[in-house]
């Protein structure tokens, strides 16, 4: 958890809650500070390498990633839903002119 995090638990007398974390599956949770550093270095290792137009930010999970990775790349953001049908999963939103 983030310094900011903490002290805004505090200041709004939110009760410390366990995490949900999976350490035995691999997950941490992290708070917004340490969310920020990380979208930041993953960001600058994608640059070394790769320069993309665009980035696509899966909704339900991928928006907050996407949007904190488009900037620093300095391309696009477009958020992108997927809906299940039947055993197909489909774009449920069209993406204008992205092809």
């Amino acid at each position: 958890m983030g310094v900011a995090d903490a002290f805004a638990l505090k200041r709004l007398n939110i009760p410390p809650q366990p995490s949900r974390a999976r350490a035995d599956k691999g997950v941490r949770e992290i708070g917004w500070a340490e969310f920020g550093d990380v979208a930041r270095d993953l960001a600058e290792r994608i640059g070394r390498a790769f320069h993309p137009d665009v980035v696509l930010g899966v909704v339900n999970g991928g928006v907050f990633l996407g949007g904190a990775l488009a900037v620093p790349l300095g391309c696009e953001f477009h958020p992108l839903r997927v809906e299940k049908r039947g055993k197909r999963s489909v774009v449920a939103e069209p993406l204008g002119n992205l092809r």
